[in-house]
């Protein structure tokens, strides 16, 4: 007995020595020098992009490669219009997903702009439910609300790594026209949306910016 516990005394000073070594009690992780999973992880992942880099990193694409655009990417991007804020939460944005072959040969019926786009977004405004001010009679608030929510969609897209450009190449009666659109469904712009294809770059004017100074006014 006297032997075992010499034994035992022997390899449990031994351990305190290893673990003073390296600066770390066998019962306390946190003082390991070490953190822990979770925290590694934290700090090896990429940071995400602020907003004001994912604007000036998004470009308009007109070319597009095969690749598919998964469904949950889709649905998210739809996702971000439907939360779009809108005036007096009338919400009148409406989009059509132009991703049959009948619906994007109507398309390029319609505009020359759809660069061979997978899928084609056509944003509209609902009239019987936008938001009419009283101020101004004969207003409303509907491609302003549809531009929000084409705005919303083209960021979430372009931050899952899918490109888009902005049309409006179109007259509103004959697109309204060739899809058969309720009388109250307004267009306002389409979103050609699908992965850039290899050979695909930002315009020359893209970086073309006017100063800061010269776009605002204090009053």
């Amino acid at each position: 007995m006297k032997k075992f516990l010499s034994i035992f005394a022997t390899m449990f000073v031994g351990m305190g020595l290893i673990f003073s070594l390296y600066g770390c009690e066998p019962s306390a992780e946190k003082q390991c020098g070490m953190p822990p999973p979770n925290m590694q992880k934290n700090e090896n992942s990429k940071q995400t992009k602020s907003f004001l880099d994912l604007a000036k990193e998004r470009y308009s694409v007109r070319s597009y490669s095969n690749k598919p655009i998964e469904e949950e990417k889709l649905i998210k991007i739809l996702e971000s219009a439907r939360v779009a804020p809108t005036a007096m939460n009338k919400q009148p944005q409406f989009i059509y997903v132009l991703k049959s072959e009948e619906a994007l040969k109507k398309a390029q019926q319609v505009t020359k702009s759809t660069f061979g786009a997978p899928i084609i977004l056509l944003v509209c405004y609902d009239d019987d439910r936008v938001g009419k001010p009283d101020f101004e009679p004969g207003y409303n608030f509907g491609e302003m609300d549809a531009s929000i929510a084409c705005c919303h969609m083209m960021f979430e897209a372009w931050e899952l790594g899918i490109g888009s450009v902005w049309v409006r190449g179109f007259n509103s009666d004959n697109v309204a026209k060739v899809f058969n659109l309720p009388k109250n469904m307004k267009p306002v712009c389409m979103l050609p949306i699908g992965y850039p294809a290899d050979d695909s770059k930002p315009s020359k004017l893209h970086t073309t910016k006017r100063e800061l100074k010269d776009t605002y006014k204090e009053l």
